[in-house]
């Protein structure tokens, strides 16, 4: 006769399945060349002068999954190469014109750069960090710290 109400064995650490690694079939290079690219058109944009939209292509389809640390990592200095371009006055305007699912991403490219001070300005980033806040309220914080699908560390 057990007392154990829950099955501890379950919960072992080996036999962790991330639930996003079924999600897609494609390759780690595959998402790295996808990641390459985005950075190439993010500079496109930037070279341009249109940081909003080079925000906006950051931004999309970022990479989830434990296969993808490296092309997570990529996208992440991308992100944060835009966010760094920006002037401290046009931060609240940018931020203003995301759709919520985007604030959520870019949240959690902010405490992921926060996370690593020696790699990231965090001046910069808390001052990003405030106008998305004032924008999306508390419920970003929330949902970033709740969510599943994370950006992985260095």
């Amino acid at each position: 006769m057990s007392h154990r109400n829950i099955d501890i064995d379950a919960l072992n650490d080996d036999r962790y399945i991330d639930e996003f690694e079924h999600l897609t079939t494609q390759t780690p290079e595959e998402v790295e060349a996808q990641v390459q690219s985005k950075a190439s058109a993010v500079r496109t944009a930037l070279g341009r002068g249109n940081i909003e939209e080079a925000l906006l292509i950051a931004l999309g389809n970022p990479p989830y999954g434990q296969r993808f640390e490296s092309a997570q990592q990529q996208n992440g200095q991308v992100v944060m190469d835009v966010l760094n371009s920006v002037k401290v006055t046009d931060i609240a305007s940018m931020v203003s014109a995301l759709d919520p699912d985007s604030l959520d991403v870019l949240t959690k490219y902010i405490y992921h750069g926060l996370a690593h001070p020696a790699s990231y300005n965090c001046g910069v980033l808390l001052n990003w960090h405030e106008k998305v806040v004032e924008n999306a309220g508390l419920g970003a914080i929330v949902r970033v710290l709740t969510d599943n699908k994370t950006i992985k560390s260095q």
